[in-house]
């Protein structure tokens, strides 16, 4: 087995954005999370142009002053650079060099701090917290998250990763959300949810989104809210029960 392939599969399962560059600061490589993280800004085509151009003029300072200190020391190996309080992340520069010590390319390491919601060896097709339940729903080829309670920040999103995370596997499925103990959200999770989750949905290659609603809700303002921009990208159904999403999902 080469060890390059083992090397390059590491770094294309891992789920955090990597963005490797040259010592010209050309971009020479991207996972497929940064693909479709900064898939509004190129994707792919990202990789053989300069880092620098997605970046200020103070960030592209901060840039190669970082990788002037690599070359000072071997020891010289990792910066912190930002923290971003949305994603609840630190973001580092980190060097990478050859066998003799010396620096070839560098990249973007990205650490969430929120705690891993799953249990140790958890295999099942579903995910579950005192807040919500996701299952993959194989007979539907359907992500099925159901709220159970109203929830807000890591409580909030960590189920709406999983959900994410499933449907990544399962190619062509649909997501449906049952929202009858559904809530308004909180701000911040409204940003994160159209700034990050809806991008990122976009590209597992659902294209259907249904909400398990009552005819009247007392949360149709804040349904009203989502469908709006989730229309942007998907096919919305409404109705008031599981199959009936399903039928009308298959009938499109």
């Amino acid at each position: 087995m080469e060890m390059n392939e083992v090397f390059k599969s590491i770094l294309e399962a891992d789920r955090a954005p990597i963005v490797v560059c040259d010592l010209d600061h050309t971009i020479i490589y991207m996972n497929p999370s940064a693909i479709r993280r900064y898939e509004k800004w190129g994707g792919i085509s990202l990789v053989g142009k300069s880092i620098m151009e997605c970046h200020n003029e103070e960030s592209r300072a901060n840039i190669i002053k970082v990788t002037e200190w690599f070359k000072e020391s071997k020891d010289n190996d990792q910066v912190f650079t930002s923290y971003n309080p949305k994603e609840n992340k630190d973001v580092y520069m980190v060097a990478l060099r050859n066998d003799n010590g010396e620096l070839i390319a560098y990249y973007e390491k990205h650490e969430y701090r929120n705690r891993e919601t799953m249990e140790p060896y958890d295999m099942k097709k579903f995910f579950e917290s005192d807040y919500a339940r996701c299952e993959y729903v194989e007979e539907d080829n359907a992500v099925f998250h159901i709220w159970k309670k109203e929830a807000h920040y890591a409580d909030y999103r960590n189920p709406v990763i999983a959900s994410l995370e499933m449907l990544k596997k399962h190619e062509g499925s649909i997501l449906i959300v049952d929202a009858r103990n559904g809530f308004e959200d909180v701000p911040e999770d409204v940003d994160w949810g159209f700034q990050w989750f809806l991008p990122e949905l976009k590209q597992t290659g659902c294209e259907v989104w249904g909400f398990i609603l009552p005819e009247v809700s007392d949360i149709d303002g804040e349904i009203d809210l989502w469908t709006k921009e989730i229309e942007k990208n998907f096919t919305v159904i409404r109705a008031e029960s599981y199959d009936e999403i399903v039928k009308k999902a298959k009938e499109l």
